[in-house]
Order: structure tokens, then sequence, then C-alpha cells
């Protein structure tokens, strides 16, 4: 119940950040961070701890959570961008790592017993491609253009009895 309350104060923290730049581009990677931070320490607890419940919902978690804010955000196109990357790369570093790593490990041992399993050689590949999706996620999924409101226009209006003169806008 504690872990389910902190994801969901981590969640609230997280969406609720974003910079405005001055060229009206909002870059929100850092409402991303928190729910990473959590999905990530979920996973490699749940392996350290042999726990699968939570290494699956951690990477569920890792899955969902930056296409989520993406949508809350306003942009369908990075949810869709960052889901994918979020499945795909981690898949792709996995059979790297099962395929490419774990042979050329091998040969280096010859007739040996192996000292890296298969499935720890698909997780160091798989945590590679998470490393490389959250990183594209941050640097170009995580924006969006905003309107740029006026933040002050001057204002005039004159009648028979005479002018006025002054400022308006959103302070």
């Amino acid at each position: 119940m504690k872990l389910a309350v902190a994801c969901v104060v981590v969640a609230i923290l997280g969406w609720t950040t974003g910079a405005h730049a001055d060229d009206g581009i909002e870059r929100y990677h850092l409402s991303l961070a928190p729910m990473d931070a959590v999905a990530v320490t979920m996973i490699a607890g749940g392996a350290q701890l042999d726990n699968e419940q939570m290494a699956g919902v951690g990477v569920l978690l890792y899955a969902a959570s930056a296409p989520t804010v993406h949508l809350a955000k306003g942009n369908g196109a990075g949810a869709l961008k960052s889901a994918g990357t979020r499945v795909a790369l981690p898949l792709v570093g996995a059979a790297i790592g099962m395929g490419a790593l774990y042979d050329e490990l091998k040969e280096d041992c010859n007739d040996c017993h192996h000292p890296l399993p298969r499935p720890a050689a698909a997780a160091i590949g798989a945590g590679v491609g998470m490393a490389v999706a959250i990183a594209l996620d941050y640097t170009l999924f995580a924006k969006r253009r905003v309107a740029e409101e006026p933040r002050g226009a001057p204002t005039a209006s004159a009648s028979g009895q005479g002018f006025t003169i002054g400022v308006a806008g959103t302070w």
C-alpha cells in the first residue's frame, strides 16, 4: 500500500512539471523522470529479491508511464514514439545480448563453464535498450509546441471626455 501511495505522489509531482522556453516549445522530460525512477527501481529490486511480481509491475510501469504522460500533455505522436521505443529497444537489446554478447564471451572461454549465462546476457542487453529508449524519450519525444500568450499589451481608448492609456495582460 505504501508503494502505491508513493507511486501516486511521484506521478502527480511528475505531471505538474514542465519548462517553457522562449521559443514556444514546452520541454517536459522532467515529468517522465519520477515514474522512470520508480519503474527502474522496481525492476532492479524485483530482480535482486527474486520477486517476479515486483519486476513485472516495474516493467509495465516503465512501458506505460511515459506514453501516459505524453498523452496527458497532449502529445499523441510522442506517446506512440515513446511506447514503440520503450517496447522495441529492450527486446532488440535482449536479443543482441542473448546472441552476440553470449557467443562472443563463450568463444573467449573455449571449453570452460561459461561465467555469464544466457539470461544474464539478455538482461544486460535489455537494460542497455531501456537506457537508450529513456534517453530518446527525454531528448526527442518529451516536447510540444505551445501557443504563447501575450504577457502584456498596451491599451488605449478615447472618448468625448478624455482618453485612457494602460497595460493589460496576464501576470
